[in-house]
């Protein structure tokens, strides 16, 4: 399985560049193989995309494990956990990324339906985004490319979001039912308030956090 959706992976990537057609065959994808791809289409993007943020950034990295990590090892022990340390950070990275692309669609689905007052089904707006997911790895490459080159790198980053967003347009139109440039304003006020809502959410969450972890020190505190 591991082997066929990665194989999977680049073809989409590569018929992706041939134009929107992929984004229309793959429109209406069964629900039980649209979950399996878009687990495996998450983990290979966010893979890639961890992949690219540490060879842009390898000699922080590298610091950072000196400095705090491996000096307090004995020599043979350091090798086998920095390998263990990046396949869980890979590991956990790749359940993470899943995750949140799906929360991501639940609840950009619900606010385009119900606030938009627009129709369309939640699986076809999977089926979408989940093929679009291989164009993270044009978009690894231009992360990468800002470390050598900024200029080229932020063109390939442009180029990359600019086409993303062409084929969203599109598959907004077809989940939707929308014509022309109606999907991509749908786009952009649904992707607008679904941030703006996730937003919301993180920053309440990392207050509830902030209030428990104060009253734990506090309980900490009268103990010391």
């Amino acid at each position: 399985m591991t082997a066929t959706s990665m194989l999977e992976y680049w073809r989409t990537l590569v018929r992706l560049c041939t134009g929107w057609n992929e984004v229309h065959r793959a429109l209406d994808t069964p629900l039980a193989d649209a979950v399996v791809r878009s687990r495996w289409f998450t983990s290979w993007s966010a893979a890639v995309l961890l992949a690219s943020v540490s060879v842009s950034y390898h000699p922080w990295w590298r610091r950072v494990w000196q400095r705090h990590m491996l000096g307090l090892l004995p020599a043979g022990a350091r090798w086998a956990v920095v390998v263990l340390g990046v396949a869980a950070a890979v590991a956990a990275c790749m359940c993470a990324a899943y995750g949140l692309f799906r929360m991501y669609t639940l609840v950009g689905h619900v606010l385009t339906v119900n606030v938009f007052k627009t129709r369309g089904q939640r699986l076809r707006l999977l089926n979408v985004q989940t093929v679009l997911l291989p164009l993270c790895t044009p978009a690894g490459a231009g992360i990468v490319l800002l470390r050598f080159a900024h200029i080229l790198g932020l063109s390939v980053l442009a180029a990359v979001l600019c086409y993303a967003m062409v084929l969203l347009s599109y598959g907004y139109n077809l989940i939707f039912h929308r014509q022309g440039l109606r999907g991509f304003l749908l786009l952009i006020e649904g992707t607008l308030l679904t941030w703006f809502v996730l937003a919301i959410g993180a920053l309440a969450i990392a207050v509830a956090l902030a209030v428990i972890a104060f009253f734990v020190v506090l309980v900490l505190r009268a103990f010391r």
